[in-house]
């Protein structure tokens, strides 16, 4: 038992190192001399900023990097955690704990969406959160839109969590999915209490939710006046929701707030 919990452990240790590999860092400081880590205002080393800085043909490289350094160990390794759910669920969360606490870069590293798609694509077909959590960025691209990306990736992968724990038969994945929805929504958190998120319904129907920081001015204010802030926020919030019916009463409150 005791060889066995070794084994497991320098399994998980293996998948761990695999993630640990910032790839959308090192392939275009190799190929293009370019830092997106250092050129993008949020200093992520993921794929997204591959693309944006070092161009499409290195980006979509680092995208199918980050993707097989989830797949690769999970896929490998799987059948020998089967009969151990928890040391699965562990095995199915080191690569993105990996990706997001690299050792080889100070224990900063990104945010962990491409090598959770690379570790549930390990899943499939046994397991179906691949599809959940690609059924979900759908939704809120499309039916229900999120901006920006950050309060997108939130909502997903909150929602993704909860799905798997309600409908996922296996313990070890189930685990595993909570842990990774955990771990990207730590890294996604940081410092999203100052920004703005916007949810459009449909079509032209939009709802602007302020930031903290806004929130906190607009109680400084005096009640009753007109301040800068809060003039700003009830335009836009206007503007916003006129499109909309059901937010009418919405408009007639904040209306009503200001004459009074």
């Amino acid at each position: 038992m005791f060889r066995i919990s070794w084994a497991l452990a320098g399994g998980v240790l293996l998948a761990f190192l695999s993630g640990s590999v910032l790839y959308s860092s090192l392939i275009p400081k190799a190929l293009c001399r370019k830092d997106p880590a250092r050129m993008s205002p949020d200093g992520n080393p993921g794929a997204f900023n591959a693309f944006r800085y070092a161009g499409k043909a290195v980006g979509a490289l680092c995208l199918f990097c980050d993707i097989a350094k989830g797949t690769v160990p999970v896929m490998l390794l799987a059948a020998f955690f089967r009969n151990h759910p928890v040391w699965l669920g562990a095995l199915i969360a080191a690569p993105v704990a990996g990706h997001v606490f690299s050792p080889f870069a100070g224990m900063h590293g990104g945010k962990g969406i491409a090598v959770s798609f690379g570790v549930l694509l390990a899943l499939f077909p046994q397991s179906y959160a691949l599809a959940w959590l690609a059924g979900l960025y759908i939704l809120f691209s499309l039916a229900v839109r999120v901006a920006p990306n950050q309060w997108r990736s939130v909502l997903t992968f909150f929602c993704f969590g909860a799905l798997a724990l309600w409908l996922e038969p296996s313990a070890g994945v189930r685990i595993g999915a909570a842990l990774i929805s955990l771990l990207v929504l730590y890294r996604h958190c940081i410092g999203i209490s100052q920004v703005p998120m916007e949810v459009r319904l449909f079509r032209g129907r939009r709802h602007l939710l302020p930031s903290a920081s806004q929130r906190l001015a607009r109680r400084r204010e005096a009640p009753g006046t007109d301040g800068p802030l809060s003039r700003i926020f009830f335009e836009k919030s206007v503007i916003h929701a006129e499109k909309s019916p059901f937010c009418d009463w919405c408009v007639t409150a904040m209306r009503y707030n200001k004459s009074g």
